[in-house]
């Protein structure tokens, strides 16, 4: 599988390319940093409490009452704001936080803030364009890179290419934001280890119902739309 992520890689990140003059180069060897064991652990720490409050942010909001919902928007905006601006400092001095940084989960926590830091696409872009070679080098989860590719890519105007950015019908039922050649979807998903964009849809779909059961029942929607899924 790892060299199918090579071929999907080398692709969408010059896709995802915003304007010519940022052309990514080919595959960078990483660079090994020197880090001290208390260092490394201090930088896990504080990744994971600052990914903590990216995640209590954005469940207050998604069940905020609509009296607070303005309210908490902004705080779930600062807090985002607050983190990406901490990741672009750490960014800058330790590059692209891998699982040989950071192991697994703070790798995880790094790329979560930065997907979340859609006020700053150059941002996301510099660092998706680390996050390919890190994928080929068996450096970080391509999942989440497929993520990021198409954050960055509808941020800047671009059709998504794995369709993990949804939005919602009026039935509550979810659907991929605009998405280029959607026939292959899946057959892009599963070269980058991504389960089929129907199970993906479905999914969301329920999650989206149970947090909005109320206001479906009241539609007469008694249970989530989901999506066919072909079974051959």
């Amino acid at each position: 599988m790892k060299y199918f992520y090579l071929a999907i890689v080398c692709i969408t990140i010059f896709s995802c390319q915003p304007d010519s003059s940022k052309t990514p180069t080919k595959k960078a060897e990483r660079t090994l940093l020197t880090i001290s064991p208390i260092e490394r652990d201090e930088l896990i720490i504080e990744l994971k409490e600052r990914f903590e409050k990216d995640q209590k942010a954005l469940s207050d909001y998604i069940n905020a009452s609509d009296a607070d919902a303005d309210q908490l928007n902004s705080v779930k905006k600062n807090v985002f704001e607050e983190n990406a601006n901490r990741m672009k400092e750490i960014f800058k001095k330790y590059g692209f936080l891998g699982w040989d940084l950071v192991g697994e989960e703070g790798a995880h926590y790094f790329w979560l803030m930065v997907q979340h830091a859609d006020h700053d696409t150059d941002f996301q872009y510099a660092v998706l364009k680390e996050m390919g070679p890190a994928v080929e080098n068996n450096n970080a989860f391509a999942p989440n890179y497929a993520y990021l590719t198409d954050r960055v890519r509808l941020n800047t105007n671009k059709k998504q290419i794995y369709g993990t950015q949804v939005k919602y019908k009026e039935n509550g039922q979810a659907v991929p934001k605009i998405l280029m050649d959607s026939l292959n979807v899946n057959k892009r998903r599963a070269n980058i280890a991504m389960k089929p964009i129907e199970l993906y849809l479905n999914t969301m779909t329920e999650k989206h119902f149970n947090r909005n059961k109320a206001v479906y029942l009241e539609k007469g929607i008694k249970r989530p739309v989901l999506h066919e899924i072909d079974v051959k």
